[in-house]
């Protein structure tokens, strides 16, 4: 049995252009898993009607990568209307990602989880993006620690997902504080690294994984996750 997951990635105003790109890739990987049956609203498609229209599919997993604010994801929409708390209800007996997205945590997550979503991902303020500077690709960090959260997700429950992510982000946090001295931007994006660990939280039951991953017996989750390391590594996509 397939996982049928949803992907909304909006990738027009910035910072979700620096996001979209890892959605797609996370597309790619869910796909070549064959677990997944992914549906995919990128750009100009990452609106509130086809939001609400592929919601009603009752997808198993719902991504979402890109702005949010308190009560809502915005989608592709500078008034940011793709859904709110009013909408939580079609939430409902899903587990649901919203990473990297800004505060959603603070009222969207726990309505969600109010109105029977099994578990929701969500910060609970701002989140940063990163760059390619000079003297380091921040970017390919921050799109490290972020796809460390979509690599165990495919295997594990989103309490174990959330932590790994919280480990990789600290690898990159010591790795930069080794070169204060040296790295102009580092303390900008140790600081930076800082909130995007330790604002993602896990709301509802932490132990909630993919139904069709549950039934498969600890050492083939282990091999899956191998095999998912390394299709997530930049030679393969």
């Amino acid at each position: 049995m397939k996982i049928k997951t949803l992907i909304i990635a909006p990738s027009i105003f910035a910072p979700a252009n620096i996001s979209a790109p890892m959605a797609e890739k996370v597309a790619n990987v869910y796909n070549l898993k064959g677990h997944h049956e992914v549906d995919v609203l990128f750009g100009p498609w990452a609106t509130r009607i086809p939001i609400m229209t592929r919601l009603e599919e009752n997808p198993d997993l719902v991504i979402y990568m890109g702005h949010g604010q308190a009560d809502r994801i915005c989608g592709e929409n500078p008034f940011c209307d793709g859904l709110t708390t009013l909408d939580a209800h079609l939430f409902k007996d899903k587990i649901v990602v919203c990473a990297p997205a800004c505060e959603v945590g603070q009222a969207l997550g726990p309505t969600s989880i109010y109105k029977g979503a099994k578990a929701f991902i969500g910060a609970t303020t701002s989140m940063y993006g990163a760059w390619e500077e000079v003297e380091n690709n921040y970017y390919a960090d921050w799109r490290n620690y972020f796809e460390t959260l979509y690599k165990y997700l495919m295997t594990d429950t989103v309490g174990n997902a959330v932590q790994a992510y919280k480990n990789k982000a600290t690898e990159y946090i010591e790795i930069y504080k080794s070169k204060e001295d040296v790295w102009p931007n580092a303390d900008w994006y140790i600081n930076a690294t800082y909130v995007n660990r330790d604002r993602l939280e896990v709301y509802g039951d932490p132990n909630a994984r993919i139904e069709a991953m549950s039934s498969l017996n600890r050492q083939h989750v282990n091999e899956t996750l191998e095999e998912i390391l390394d299709w997530f590594a930049p030679p393969l996509l």
